[in-house]
């Protein structure tokens, strides 16, 4: 393995050292990963409503609220490439994708002894079209600009687990696609004419509703699914203040208790911190 490794690595760099121009009508291949924000929009004050239901209800069954608060779900993590076709030394057109995704767990526990675990996770694959224009910095640096526009075919799950007594798992999967924007700046470091380094700062601008999928629901006894439309609404009852609320259904809401009630919608606007490299044909 050790031998098949140290091979790889000697046959990267010697592509990546070997002559290039760079000139117009070459082509490179530009892959990088970093750190993820998103705003989650309707997912996140859904999710915290979830929070504020059952904080409400649970002492009414005998379960009186003990710890835990609600975690917003804003940090993940991305990666991606583009290929880049060079239009002249200053400008390219690249075709590219990525992975996005936003994770984070809140934890809260009810007397005497119910533990609730639940999660949201949006993530998202764009296809992009983006176009580069680059800037010369000094000896061997570069200021990238970039911006375009992707298609984006995003999904959301919704998870929790509620234990003991009864081991309640209630899980959505859900999906749904439409166009998103990007832009971004970047300092690429030329360490040869074939092989770049590069730091940047990316934003976007995408989201969506219209989010269908499952529902699964799991305990003891069994379990069942249905299938459905993911909503949000604000719903008030006389025993608790209004909340915020995000769930799957079958149908349009009915009951007189949900207001203002729309299709939700998950929202991947945010921003990106990533290192990358530049390799050139």
């Amino acid at each position: 393995m050790n031998k098949k490794f140290s091979l790889a690595v000697l046959i990267v760099l010697f592509f990546a050292f070997l002559p290039g121009t760079g000139e117009a009508g070459s082509i490179s291949f530009r892959l990088y990963g970093g750190g993820n924000y998103l705003r989650g929009g309707d997912l996140n004050d859904g999710l915290h409503g979830w929070a504020d239901f059952w904080k409400a209800n649970y002492p009414y069954i005998g379960h009186p609220y003990k710890t835990g608060t609600y975690n917003s779900v804003h940090l993940g993590f991305d990666c991606g490439g583009d290929v880049i076709y060079q239009i002249s030394s200053r400008f390219g057109i690249g075709l590219g994708t990525e992975y996005l995704m936003a994770k984070r767990t809140t934890n809260m526990t009810f007397q005497p002894d119910i533990d609730w675990d639940y999660f949201g996770k949006p993530s998202a694959i764009p296809i992009k079209l983006s176009g580069y224009y680059y800037l010369p910095a000094g000896n061997r640096f570069k200021v990238i600009l970039h911006a375009g526009l992707g298609y984006y075919f995003a999904k959301a799950r919704l998870e929790s687990h509620v234990k003991p007594p009864n081991e309640l798992g209630y899980v959505i999967d859900s999906s749904a696609s439409g166009i998103g924007f990007h832009g971004g700046i970047g300092l690429e470091w030329e360490l040869s004419s074939r092989l770049s380094l590069f730091v940047e700062g990316a934003g976007r601008y995408a989201s969506f509703s219209g989010f269908e999928g499952t529902t699964t629901v799991t305990d003891k006894s069994g379990s069942g699914s249905w299938n459905g439309t993911l909503y949000y609404w604000t719903a008030s009852k006389s025993y608790i203040q209004n909340y915020n609320y995000i769930d799957l259904l079958s149908g349009e809401p009915s009951n007189a208790g949900f207001n203002s009630y729309r299709q939700a919608k998950v929202d991947f606007s945010g921003f990106a911190l990533r290192l990358g490299a530049v390799v050139r044909l």
